[in-house]
């Protein structure tokens, strides 16, 4: 998923023992997986709403429009 929308299991970029390590980590605890998906929700609903995301892009807009006029 995107780094916004996931809660991060985080290891060392090319050592796929440890990448292994951390899949089987969550594998063998519920309890972590419960959560860290919870979380993730939460993040979800609060950065990822239609509402948010229409402002966000309308802000990019005006953005560009704003720096075409300064330039004229």
């Amino acid at each position: 998923g995107t780094r916004e929308a996931v809660t991060p299991v985080l290891v060392p970029p090319n050592d796929p023992d440890a990448l292994a390590g951390a899949v089987i980590g969550l594998l063998n605890d519920p309890e972590r997986r419960n959560r860290l998906a919870t979380q993730s929700k939460a993040v979800h609903a609060e950065r990822f709403t239609v509402e948010r995301m229409v402002a966000a892009t309308a802000a990019v807009y005006d953005d560009v429009l704003s720096t075409r006029r300064a330039r004229r």
